[in-house]
């Protein structure tokens, strides 16, 4: 995961000090696209 980012903010031009914040990011990105999925199976097991 480290890799990924670290050529993320390479190619971007960012400092290593933003890394913590994509990785926070993405993972608040997976929590909204996860959430109504979740929602959604638990309505139709109802």
């Amino acid at each position: 995961m480290q890799g990924i980012y670290g050529t993320l903010t390479e190619s971007l031009g960012l400092p290593d000090l933003l890394i913590p914040y994509w990785q926070h990011f993405f993972l608040f990105l997976g929590l909204i696209w996860t959430c109504p999925n979740q929602l959604r199976t638990e309505r139709e097991d109802f």
